[in-house]
């Protein structure tokens, strides 16, 4: 018997576990250990969900790649 469906796929992130938390400290080592620099949780926060090279440019500009 053939499956109906081969596949499964399950939206992991914020739906079977919260992850914004690992997210966030992942920005802040990012960030830490290229820049130097400290950013606030509410601050990371506002860019979850928004594509992360402009988000990244707009804060830090001419930091991306060019």
């Amino acid at each position: 018997m053939t499956p109906r469906w081969p596949v499964v796929l399950f939206d992991f992130d914020g739906t079977l576990a919260d992850t914004i938390p690992l997210i966030v400290a992942s920005y802040h080592h990012a960030i830490g250990s290229v820049l130097g620099e400290v950013t606030s949780d509410d601050e990371v926060r506002s860019w979850i969900g928004r594509p992360l090279q402009p988000v990244l440019e707009e804060r830090y500009p001419g930091r991306g790649p060019s």
